[in-house]
């Protein structure tokens, strides 16, 4: 079963956690509302954290978690 994260970027998935980002700030829309998300790492998270933890998704990759 994946391990959740809760931390400042929310939900993580395995993957994601291990992955290299750039340490800036960026810009997207979240895939599912269209919300705005301003993420603290390069590339930007997918998902926002209310459709994120409403899904059980990773935020920054949109996979399923567990």
């Amino acid at each position: 079963m994946e391990k959740k994260l809760q931390g400042p970027d929310g939900r993580l998935c395995r993957r994601c956690r291990k992955a290299i980002v750039l340490p800036a700030f960026s810009t997207g829309r979240c895939t599912i509302c269209g919300e705005g998300i301003v993420s603290s790492h390069t590339p930007c998270d997918k998902v926002c954290m209310d459709c994120a933890r409403e899904r059980k998704l990773c935020a920054h990759c949109g996979r399923p978690l567990g």
